[in-house]
C-alpha cells in the first residue's frame, strides 16, 4: 500500500488550509516517502505526517521572506534611492566634473548668472513688495484718499473739520490719524540741519501700533493747539547728531528757534511715512479756532475694526461724504460727486508706483534664467553624444533607464548647486549695485537684503534649474539602441536627428525669449529717450538751486522776511559769474503744488457746469523769469518797480491763458485774485513749466511777486534760490553759503543742485528700469547667439564626412557657406517669429511704463529683429567659414 495515499494521511491533509495544502501538497508527498521508514504504526505515522507539515511549513516561509527581500530590493532600487546609491551618484558626479574643468566652469558660470540675476531682483521684490510692513496687523491699515475731480486732483489731502467728521461718525475704524510731512530746522548749535519732519496727531502713533523705543510718544493733551512743543527723535539723527546719549530724552533742543522738549526716541526700524523723515512732531490743531473746511493739509490712516472688511469701510466713507452735501452748513462742496473719498491698503499705497516695474524687472530675470538653463541643456546634449558608450553599456550591465536617468539628474543636482552657490555670491555683489543705483523714488530701500527667505528662493530656483536642463538630456540619452551604439562604437556617423531636433528646439526657445526682452528693452530705452527729449519750459544749463529757511524768531514779521530775501538776492548778484538771481516757492520738476481758487473779474465761464477757477500759484522774486530762462509768450515779466508800494501785478502761463480766456482774447490788463484777496493785474503771459515731472502734464500757473503776494504769501520763509551762472553753477556754492551765513548763522543751506541735475533726477525711475532691462537683454542676446553658434559648431563637426563628400563631387566654397548659414538662420527665422508674437503680449503688460510710445512700436520691433539677425549670422558665419575650409581628402580618411 502507498503511504501517501493512504486513509490516514487524506484525513490529515483535510485539517490543513486548502491553499496550504494546495502549494505544498506534493513536496509533503516527498518528504513522506523519505521518512517512512521511520514510521512505525498509527503513531509513528502520524509523527512522520507532522514532521513533514513542519519542514515544508518552515521551508516554505523562508523562501516567502527571501521573496519579500528581493522584493523590496527592487522597489527599492526602481522607486528611489539608497543611500549608498545617492553617495556613489554624488562621488561618481563630481568625477566627471573634475575631469572637464573648463566645460564644467562654463555650466557653472552661465547658471550662477541666470540664478544670481534672479535672486538679487527677488531680494528687491521681497523687500518691497513682499514683506509686511513693520506694524502690528499691517493688513488692517488704510489710507483715506479724497478727490477732486475737476481739478484732476486724484489723491488729495483732507481738511482738518473732514479728519474730525471721519473719526466722529465712522464704524468701520478703529482709530483714525492724521499728518503732514514738512521741513524744519534743528538750531542751536554752528551746525543748523534742514530736515525731514512729520507732523503727527496724537491718535496715529495708536493707528501704526508703535511705541517709542526710549522715553515715550506725544499723547492727547500735548497735542492740543496751545501746548508746549514737544518731539519724538528718529534713531538716525538721536546718534548721528546727539551721539545716541540716552540723557536726551527729557531735555529740550531747538526746532527752528524754539526751545522743544523731547519726549523719545522711535525704533530704528521706525520709517513713516519715509525713511527720511527725522522727527515727529505734534499736529497741536486748535479745535475751538479750526481751519477752513477747504484748507486741506492732512494725510489719514485709519486702522480697521475687528471683523470689517475694507469694501465695508469704503462704503461707510462714501455715506459721510454724501451727508455733506447735504448739510448747506458746510459751506464746502454741494455736489459729493465733485469730492468723492476712497481708501486704499496702506502697504499698496507705499509700493503702488513701482509694483508693476518691479514684477516686469523679475519676469525678465526669469527668462534670462531659462535662456542660461536652455544654453545649459543644450551642452548636456552636446556632451551626451560622447556619453552614449557609456550608458550603453551601463544598460547591458543590467541598469534600467529609472537607474541611469537617476545618475544624470544627480550630476544636473551638483552642477546646479554650484551655479546656485555662485549665483547667490554674485546676487550679494549684484544687489549692492542695484541698491546703490535705485532711485530715491524707490520704497523701503533699507528692508531690502539677503534673508532666508531669498536664501529659500535661491535654493528653489536651484533645484528647479536642475530639473530644467538636467531631465531632457538624461531622457535623451537614455534612448539608445544598446546594441546598435555598441556595434557601431568607432564609426563616424550623423548625429541622431532626433537629438539634433531637440537641441534646435532649445535654441529656437531662447532665442524666441531673447526677442522678447529684447523689444521690451529697446521699448523702454525709446521711451527713456522720448522722456527726456521733453520741454521743461526753461533752460536747464547753467542754473544752480539751493533750499534756504529764514528762521523765525530772528525774523517774525512779513517786512522782514522780504528784507532779508531782498539784501541776499542784492548779495548774491555781486557774486563773479552771476547773472541772474531769485527765488522761487517751489522750484519746477520739485513736486506739486496744491491748486488754490482764483477769481478772474468780469469772467463768465463756458456753460453752467460750476466748475470752478483754480491755478497752482507760485511766489517768486522779480528776477525768476530771467533766471530760470522761461519765455515770454505776450506782454512782460516783473521788474524790480513792482515792488510793494506799486500796482498789485500777476503773471500767468499758457495754460491758464488758453484755459480760461477764448481764443483771441489777450488776458494781458485783465485782473485776477484769490478769493478774498487783493485784485493782481496780468502784465504777461510766459510758456508753460513742468512742475511735477517730465511725464506730466503742465498746470495752470499764476504767479506773484513775493513783495506784493498777500500777507500769508509773505510769511513764506522756505523759498528756493536760483542763480543763473556763466561758470560752473557748482562753484557758486561755496559763495553763496558764506552769504547766507554772513547775513545769518541759523539760516540752513540745503538741497543744492543743478537744474540739470534736477532733470536727471526726476527720471531716475525710468533711467533704472531702462538700464536694467537693457543689461538683461544684453546678457540674453550673448547667450542665445551662443547657443546658436554652438549648435552649428557641433553640426558642422559631425557631419565633416557628409561636406567631404559634397566637396568631392564639386560643390564650392559658397555652397557650403550657403548650407550652414541656411541651416542657421532657418532657426533665427523662426525664432524671431516667435519671439515677435511673445513680445505683443509682453506689450500689454508694459505699456504703463512707456511715455510717448505704442507697446507695438515697429520701428523698435524691426531694429531688435535686425540686430538680433545680424548678430545670429555672425554666429552662422563662422562655423560656416569652418566647414568651407574642410579638405575633402581629410575628411574621407575620419574614421
Amino acid at each position: 500500500m502507498n503511504p501517501p495515499t493512504s486513509r490516514f494521511y487524506r484525513s490529515l491533509l483535510r485539517l490543513l488550509p486548502p491553499a496550504f495544502r494546495h502549494r505544498h501538497g506534493a513536496e509533503m508527498e516527498a518528504v513522506f516517502l523519505e521518512m517512512r521508514d521511520e514510521a512505525r504504526g498509527p503513531i509513528g505515522r502520524a509523527g512522520v505526517y507532522g514532521r513533514a507539515v513542519w519542514d515544508v511549513a518552515r521551508q516554505g516561509s523562508q523562501e516567502r521572506s527571501r521573496e519579500r527581500a528581493a522584493r523590496a530590493h527592487e522597489t527599492r532600487t526602481t522607486r528611489g534611492w539608497t543611500v549608498d546609491e545617492i553617495i556613489q551618484d554624488l562621488r561618481y558626479s563630481i568625477r566627471q566634473l573634475r575631469r572637464r574643468p573648463g566645460f564644467t566652469l562654463v555650466l557653472v558660470m552661465t547658471l550662477a548668472l541666470g540664478i544670481g540675476a534672479n535672486t538679487a531682483v527677488f531680494s528687491v521684490v521681497q523687500g518691497v513688495l513682499l514683506r509686511p510692513l513693520p506694524y502690528d496687523n499691517p493688513e488692517e491699515l488704510a489710507v483715506i484718499w479724497t478727490q477732486f475731480p475737476t481739478m484732476d486732483l486724484m489723491e488729495f489731502q483732507a481738511s482738518p473739520p473732514e479728519f474730525w467728521d471721519y473719526q466722529e461718525q465712522n464704524r468701520s475704524f478703529a482709530a483714525v490719524g492724521g499728518m503732514a510731512r514738512r521741513e524744519q530746522t534743528i538750531t542751536g548749535e554752528d551746525n543748523p540741519e534742514r530736515v525731514p519732519v512729520a507732523f503727527f496727531t496724537w491718535e496715529m502713533f495708536e493707528v501704526l501700533g508703535v511705541e517709542a523705543a526710549q522715553g515715550r510718544v506725544f499723547n492727547e493733551v500735548e497735542d492740543q493747539g496751545d501746548a508746549a512743543p514737544t518731539v519724538v527723535l528718529s534713531d538716525g539723527v538721536w546718534r548721528r547728531r546727539y551721539g545716541s546719549d540716552p540723557g536726551i530724552v527729557g531735555q529740550s533742543i531747538q526746532i527752528n528757534g524754539d526751545a522743544t522738549l523731547v519726549l523719545g526716541v522711535m525704533p530704528a526700524d521706525f520709517a513713516f511715512p519715509d525713511p527720511a523723515v527725522e522727527l515727529w512732531l505734534p499736529m497741536q490743531i486748535d479745535r475751538a479756532n479750526p481751519p477752513h473746511r477747504a484748507n486741506h493739509f492732512l494725510n489719514l490712516v485709519g486702522r480697521l475694526a475687528p471683523g470689517v472688511t475694507m469694501d465695508a469701510a469704503q462704503d461707510e466713507i462714501a455715506s459721510i461724504v454724501a451727508r455733506w452735501g447735504e448739510d448747506e452748513a458746510i459751506g464746502h462742496t454741494w455736489r459729493p460727486e465733485g469730492h468723492p473719498a476712497f481708501i486704499r491698503p496702506l502697504h499698496t499705497q507705499l509700493v503702488g508706483d513701482v509694483r508693476t516695474p518691479l514684477l516686469v524687472l523679475l519676469g525678465a530675470v526669469g527668462f534670462v534664467l531659462l535662456i542660461a538653463c536652455s544654453n545649459v541643456a543644450n551642452l548636456l546634449l552636446v556632451r551626451g553624444e560622447g556619453r552614449q558608450r557609456e550608458i550603453s553599456i551601463r544598460a547591458a550591465m543590467g541598469a534600467g533607464r529609472g537607474r541611469i536617468v537617476k545618475l544624470l539628474v544627480t550630476e544636473s543636482t551638483v552642477m546646479a548647486v554650484l551655479g546656485g552657490a555662485a549665483g547667490v555670491g554674485l546676487a550679494v555683489l549684484g544687489l549692492e549695485a542695484l541698491v546703490a543705483l535705485a532711485p530715491d523714488t524707490l520704497p523701503r530701500v533699507a528692508e531690502i537684503g539677503v534673508d532666508r527667505g531669498v536664501l529659500l528662493f535661491s535654493g528653489g530656483v536651484t533645484v528647479l534649474s536642475g530639473l530644467l536642463f538636467g531631465l531632457a538630456p538624461a531622457l535623451q540619452a537614455t534612448s539608445l539602441n544598446i546594441q546598435g551604439t555598441l556595434r557601431d562604437e568607432g564609426r563616424s556617423g550623423t548625429v541622431s536627428k532626433s537629438r539634433f531636433r531637440l537641441r534646435q528646439l532649445l535654441v529656437v526657445s531662447e532665442m524666441a525669449m531673447a526677442v522678447v526682452l529684447l523689444i521690451s528693452a529697446g521699448l523702454l530705452m525709446q521711451s527713456f529717450w522720448r522722456l527726456n527729449a521733453v520741454d521743461p519750459g526753461f533752460r536747464t544749463e547753467g542754473v544752480l538751486r539751493m533750499a534756504i529757511d529764514v528762521p523765525q524768531t530772528t525774523y517774525p514779521e512779513a517786512e522782514d522776511v522780504l528784507g532779508f530775501y531782498n539784501e541776499l538776492q542784492d548779495r548774491l548778484r555781486g557774486l563773479p559769474g552771476v547773472q541772474a538771481v531769485s527765488a522761487v516757492r517751489t522750484a519746477p520738476l520739485s513736486g506739486s503744488l496744491p491748486p488754490n481758487d482764483i477769481e478772474i473779474e468780469n469772467y463768465e465761464p463756458p456753460g453752467d457746469d460750476g466748475a470752478p477757477l483754480n491755478a497752482d500759484i507760485q511766489i517768486v522774486e522779480q528776477d525768476y523769469f530771467q533766471a530760470m530762462g522761461i519765455d515770454l509768450v505776450e506782454g512782460r515779466t516783473f521788474d524790480h518797480g513792482d515792488h510793494t508800494e506799486a500796482e498789485v501785478v500777476a503773471v500767468i502761463d499758457e495754460v491758464l491763458a488758453g484755459r480760461f480766456f477764448p481764443e483771441g482774447v489777450s488776458p494781458v490788463g485783465w485782473r485776477i485774485r484769490q478769493p478774498g484777496s487783493e485784485w493782481a493785474r496780468i502784465i504777461g503771459v510766459t510758456g508753460s513749466v513742468l512742475q511735477e515731472g517730465l511725464d506730466r502734464d503742465a498746470r495752470a500757473s499764476l504767479y506773484l511777486v513775493h513783495d506784493q503776494a498777500p500777507l500769508t504769501w509773505r510769511f513764506e520763509r522756505n523759498l528756493t534760490l536760483v542763480m543763473r551762472a556763466g561758470v560752473d553753477p557748482m562753484a557758486l556754492v561755496g559763495p553763496a553759503r558764506a552769504e547766507i551765513r554772513a547775513m545769518h548763522s541759523d539760516v540752513p543751506v540745503y538741497r543744492i543742485s543743478t537744474m540739470e541735475q534736477t532733470v536727471a533726477e526726476s527720471t531716475a525711475t525710468e533711467r533704472f528700469s531702462m538700464f536694467l532691462h537693457l543689461v538683461f537683454g544684453g546678457v540674453a542676446l550673448t547667450l542665445a547667439v551662443v547657443g546658436i553658434y554652438g549648435v552649428l559648431s557641433y553640426s558642422v563637426a559631425q557631419r565633416t564626412q557628409e561636406i567631404g563628400i559634397r566637396m568631392a563631387l564639386g560643390a564650392g566654397r559658397g555652397e557650403i557657406l550657403k548650407l550652414v548659414v541656411g541651416q542657421g538662420m532657418t532657426l533665427v527665422v523662426v525664432s524671431v517669429g516667435i519671439g515677435l508674437v511673445g513680445a505683443l503680449l509682453a506689450g500689454q503688460v508694459i505699456s504703463s511704463l512707456l511715455f510717448g510710445i505704442s507697446a507695438r512700436d515697429p520701428l523698435t520691433f524691426a531694429a531688435v529683429s535686425g540686430l538680433l539677425g545680424a548678430t545670429a549670422l555672425l554666429a552662422c558665419w563662422i562655423p560656416a567659414r569652418r566647414a568651407s575650409s574642410v579638405s575633402p581628402q581629410t575628411a574621407l580618411r575620419q574614421d
